[in-house]
C-alpha cells in the first residue's frame, strides 16, 4: 500500500521546530505517575485483520484533533484524509480516535491496549496521527508536581507560574516523555514491523491572549511548551516517525505569539482556520513512510 503512496509522492522532509532547552534544574526524583508498563498482547502484533482496499488512517490522543462542537468544523485528520486521498488518487478510510476527555500520555499509555476498536485500527493503518501533551503540562495536570492546587493562579500571589518552571519541571517532562514512549512502543508493537507514516502533531500554546492569563504565565508557559515539545520530538523520532511543528506555527518563533483565530471560543481547541493549518502542515510533510 505504502509503496503506492511513495511512488506518487515524492519524499518530503519536516525540520521539526522543537523549541528552546529545558532550563537547568535539579535530577528529578521518581515521578508520581510512571509510564504504563502494559503492552500490547502477543498476538496482536500478528498480520492485520482483513481490510478493504484503500488507504487506513488513523488519528488518536487528546480532544485537539476532535473539531466537531469545539469549532464548528471538520477537524484536521478528516481535512488530512481527504488530501491523501485527492494525492494518491486511491480511497481513505480515516478514523478520528480523539478523546474529548483530558485524555493525557499518562492514560494513554495504560489505557490504549484496552481499547479493542482502537487497537484493530492501529494494527491495518498506513498512516498514523498522534496527538498528546495539551493536558499532561503542568497547569493542566491533575498529579503534576508543581503545584499543590493542579492549576496556576493570575494574578498570582502564590507565584504559581514561576513555580512550574522550577525544579518540578524536569520531573514532569521525564514522566511525560516516558509515557509518550510507552503509547509508541505499543503502537510499533501493533504493526509487527510493517512501514507505517507516523506523525505526532506538537502542543501549541494557547495561553497567550487568554483573558484568564497576563505577562509571567505567558513566558511560563512558553518555557514549559518548549520543554515538552523537545521532549516529544526526540520521542517520536525514537519511534521511526516526524513531528509536525504546529507550535511555532500557531505561536511564531518564539512560542509566546497569540494563536487567535486559529483557535475556537474558548482559546483552547483550534478553529476551523486551525485545524485547517495543522492539515496543511500534515500534507508537507508528504506521505513517504518513516520505517
Amino acid at each position: 500500500m505504502l509503496s503506492r503512496i511513495v511512488a506518487i509522492l515524492a519524499i518530503a522532509s519536516l525540520v521539526c521546530g522543537c523549541g528552546g532547552a529545558v532550563p537547568p534544574v535539579p535530577s528529578p526524583s521518581a515521578p508520581a505517575t510512571t509510564a504504563a508498563t502494559s503492552s500490547v498482547s502477543p498476538s496482536s502484533s500478528g498480520p492485520p485483520p482483513s481490510a478493504a482496499a484503500g488507504i487506513h488512517y488513523v488519528a488518536f490522543g487528546d480532544s485537539i484533533p476532535f473539531g466537531g462542537a469545539d469549532c464548528g468544523c471538520r477537524g484536521f485528520p478528516l481535512l488530512f484524509g481527504d488530501w491523501v486521498e485527492q494525492a494518491t488518487g486511491e480511497a481513505v478510510d480515516t478514523k478520528n480516535f480523539a478523546q474529548h476527555d483530558n485524555n493525557t500520555a499518562a492514560r494513554e499509555a495504560v489505557e490504549l491496549s484496552t481499547h479493542p476498536d482502537l487497537v484493530a485500527a492501529l494494527r491495518a493503518a498506513d498512516i498514523i496521527t498522534v496527538t498528546l501533551g495539551h493536558n499532561d503540562t503542568p497547569w493542566n495536570a491533575i498529579d503534576d508536581a508543581c503545584d499543590a492546587d493542579h492549576g496556576p493562579l493570575d494574578p498570582d500571589p502564590t507565584g504559581t507560574w514561576k513555580q512550574e518552571t522550577g525544579p518540578c519541571l524536569q520531573k514532569e517532562v521525564d514522566r511525560y516523555r516516558a509515557n509518550l514512549a510507552a503509547v509508541l512502543d505499543q503502537v510499533i508493537a501493533l504493526r509487527g514491523g510493517r512501514p507505517v507514516v507516523l506523525r505526532l502533531t506538537e502542543q501549541y500554546n494557547d495561553i497567550p491572549g487568554d483573558p484568564c492569563c497576563g505577562a509571567d504565565a505567558v513566558k511560563a508557559s512558553a518555557t514549559i511548551k518548549d520543554a515538552f515539545n523537545a521532549a516529544a520530538c526526540e520521542v517520536v523520532a525514537a519511534h521511526g516517525g516526524l513531528c509536525i511543528d504546529v507550535y511555532h506555527a500557531f505561536n511564531g518563533p518564539n512560542g509566546r505569539g497569540d494563536a487567535g483565530a486559529l483557535l475556537a471560543g474558548d482559546h483552547t481547541h483550534p478553529s476551523a482556520a486551525g485545524h485547517e493549518k495543522i492539515a496543511k502542515l500534515l500534507e508537507e510533510a508528504g506521505l513517504a513512510p518513516v520505517r
